[in-house]
């Protein structure tokens, strides 16, 4: 249990509170009594930073609070259970959304971050500024740059379309396109796109250059058509060879004396399948073996294999027969003065070469019919005709290739012609379109709507996750409904399970859906959640610290009684309980619980229940009026009458005064005249019935006014001597304006407090 805290430092209010000996130990049962400002919220905090073992919101805090286990501080490395509810669990346990179909609320931490997170998530996608719209107005843009890119190059395309129609080059500008005109502008350098732009004078050159008619073609090269005398040498050598060959066989004079003979019945002898066949095709008599066998001889293998040779030598011979190339002149740039007499020349030569080449294919022609005729020879290869071919061939070659060469020169200027009208075409008008800033316009649109891509794909999957994850807490609706139901004093009011796969729970109020849950209706939820929360899991209450920060902080005063009975009848179990309130009439309803439990220990050394103060940071023992009075309004006559009868006031007096006093003129003028309960009316009753000076209205209004409610000192128009020599002079005019409007009243009030 918690036992005492004997120091706090720097945590809001307390900037150094140290605890006084004569400060009771804790209790079992404890309770805090302070208005606002006196600094309940910022301890309610401290027990559960111990609670969370954190301290975010004070960071430079320091405290050491005694346990029965032993101090702990700031460094939290005892770990007892603490469970506290204030307006910070509330905050965190409960998320509504509230909208014209429905309102659903989630219920638990976990459930209320993620479902806090998946708004942020949403507001961040679909807000105005949101990714979503940023996106769609990007991509707008992204399109309208594309277009004028496009547009760009389209235009381009066409320019380089009409230039190369009037061109040499005519035949491809069906390819030209804005692919092209994309192409040629990504070869372009973009930091030095002056340099490609050309002046007026050097364009029309160019163009003109390029446009200037049609061109002479490139002619078929001759250097191939040299004769090699050595190849003719070995042809000649072949042919003699197969003249000289002797085939040895058994031959029919007959058929050797007559050639065509010999061919017809050689004909004859493949049909009959060379002798297979014994019935002659021609005269349908019968073939006789001797016949046979003699036509056999004759037709041996060697005399077979003679004559193949001889076709195939034939038709090489006839391979090599040459002819002159058709080479007009009037196609030439330069033509040799010696053109046409070399052309006659090589018609010449190419002849007697054909000429030489029949001869001997003559020859064979003969060896051929007649295979055993041993005296046939050929003439000698005509070297002079050779030569004469390659001479004249290498004189029209050389002037060929010369042309050739001035056409690829030709065409290699015009193309570099066609290359710098290409770039100043494109250019020239990216300059004047500002295509440059164009595209980096289009990249960065381009990157950003990508890395709006990723955040988007990113947020929509942590949306779907955190929604995937939202469970709602496994707690008894019937007995939860029942709870706020008594604490509400509303039968009518009640959550349902959200069937519609969101989560959470659907609010109705007499059948309906509930919208703009009251903040008394929230508190309600979340403190009847807390209090099942903490049997849930296993918790075992007795062995838990349960503080309640002002718990009816949003109710009316119809339902205290509700939420102290809620909390007597749930927590009396725990290990040890903390309730801190700034209600008068909540303090009560405890403070007799407190007492009856007391009365009942009176024997004990230890009684089980402790009450004390909270003024401006500082705990104290609960004074005797506290416990005595039934009303704070006694309670408060009891002090102030306490104060005036002492002989010098401190400073934190001084700001106490300034509380009770104001709430002492409040309450008097509510049963004296039903009022609002505000203080400046009573002021105003006591000017106007000239019980008091409007010099001494202000002066009571001046002084309640500034130094009521406040949770630091502060000497801005006044003095600190000032305060504490005007506070019970202060005392004493509100004393005297009570009894001037009611004499029996105040006697009454004297006597009661003594």
């Amino acid at each position: 249990m918690f036992l005492k805290l004997k120091s706090i430092k720097n945590l809001g209010i307390f900037e150094n509170f140290q605890a006084s000996n004569q400060l009771n130990q804790f209790s079992r049962y404890n309770l805090i009594y302070g208005w606002n400002g006196s600094g309940k919220t910022t301890l309610g905090r401290l027990f559960r930073n111990i609670e969370f073992k954190t301290s975010k919101k004070y960071p430079d805090a320091s405290f050491k609070l005694q346990t029965d286990s032993g101090d702990i501080d700031q460094s939290y490395e005892l770990d007892p259970v603490v469970r506290v509810f204030n307006h910070d669990f509330v905050s965190e346990n409960m998320s509504l959304e509230d909208a014209e179909t429905k309102s659903i609320l989630y219920i638990g931490k976990s459930n209320a971050e993620l479902r806090t997170r998946i708004k942020e998530i949403e507001e961040e996608l679909t807000s105005e500024h949101g990714v979503l719209n940023e996106l769609r107005t990007l991509t707008d843009r992204e399109k309208e740059l594309s277009r004028g890119l496009d547009s760009f190059h389209k235009e381009c395309g066409d320019d380089l379309r009409e230039l190369h129609a009037l061109t040499v080059f005519s035949k491809e500008t069906n390819s030209l396109d804005k692919r092209t005109s994309n192409r040629i502008w990504d070869s372009i350098v973009k930091d030095q796109l002056g340099d490609y732009v050309l002046s007026s004078s050097s364009y029309q050159d160019k163009k003109n250059f390029i446009t200037r008619g049609k061109q002479k073609p490139a002619v078929n090269n001759l250097s191939d058509k040299k004769l090699d005398p050595d190849l003719f040498q070995n042809q000649l050598s072949q042919v003699k060879e197969l003249l000289a060959t002797n085939v040895v066989n058994k031959t029919i004079d007959k058929l050797n004396e007559n050639g065509d003979l010999l061919s017809w019945v050689r004909q004859g002898w493949n049909i009959h399948d060379n002798g297979e066949n014994r019935v002659c095709e021609f005269c349908t008599n019968h073939i006789s073996d001797q016949r046979t066998q003699e036509l056999k001889d004759h037709f041996n293998d060697g005399f077979l294999n003679l004559q193949n040779s001889i076709w195939q030598k034939i038709n090489e011979l006839n391979s090599l027969k040459v002819e002159v190339s058709k080479v007009d002149k009037k196609l030439l740039y330069d033509v040799p003065q010696d053109f046409d007499e070399n052309l006659i020349n090589w018609e010449e030569s190419c002849k007697e070469i054909n000429g030489m080449l029949e001869a001997w294919g003559h020859i064979l022609h003969q060896k051929k019919d007649n295979p055993t005729t041993h005296n046939l020879a050929v003439e000698s290869i005509d070297e002079s005709a050779l030569k004469k071919y390659n001479d004249c061939a290498n004189i029209l070659a050389s002037a060929v290739e010369s042309h050739n060469e001035k056409v690829d020169k030709e065409q290699e200027h015009q193309q570099e012609a066609r290359k710098k009208l290409d770039n100043h075409i494109v250019a020239s008008k990216g300059q004047d379109k500002k295509i440059i800033e164009l595209e980096l316009s289009l990249k960065e649109c381009n990157e950003r709507i990508e890395e709006l891509g990723k955040k988007r794909d990113r947020l929509l999957q942590e949306k779907s996750n955190k929604e995937g994850q939202i469970l709602d807490d496994l707690v008894a609706l019937d007995r939860i409904n029942s709870d706020i139901q008594k604490l509400l004093t509303n039968p009518s009011f009640e959550l349902k399970k959200n069937e519609s796969g969101e989560g959470g729970y659907v609010i109705k109020r007499a059948g309906n859906i509930a919208h703009n849950l009251s903040e008394g209706e929230k508190t309600a939820i979340s403190l009847v959640f807390f209090v099942a929360k903490l049997r849930e899991q296993n918790s075992i209450l007795e062995n838990t610290i349960v503080v309640f920060d002002d718990p009816i902080s949003s109710f009316d005063s119809n339902h205290l009684f509700s939420a102290f009975s809620f909390i007597k009848n749930q927590c009396s179990e725990a290990k040890q309980l903390f309730i801190l309130t700034h209600n008068f009439w909540f303090f009560k309803l405890f403070r007799d619980w407190f007492l009856k439990k007391n009365k009942k220990h009176r024997e004990s050394s230890v009684l089980p229940a402790k009450m004390y103060t909270l003024n401006l940071g500082n705990i104290k023992n609960i004074s005797q009026e506290l416990e005595k009075y039934n009303s704070e309004y006694h309670y408060l006559f009891s002090v102030l009458k306490g104060i005036k009868s002492q002989e010098s006031v401190s400073l934190k007096d001084s700001y106490m005064i300034a509380n009770f006093c104001r709430k002492v003129l409040e309450s008097f003028n509510a049963f004296k005249y039903g009022g609002t309960g505000e203080f400046m009316r009573i002021l105003e009753k006591a000017v106007n019935k000239e019980k008091i000076s409007p010099e001494k209205r202000d002066k009571i209004f001046q002084f309640l006014n500034k130094y009521s409610h406040l949770d630091r000192i502060e000497s801005l128009e006044y003095t600190i001597e000032n305060i504490e020599g005007e506070g019970k002079s202060v005392i004493e005019d509100v004393f005297g304006l009570i009894e001037s409007l009611d004499q029996d009243h105040y006697t009454s009030m004297m006597k009661a407090v003594g």
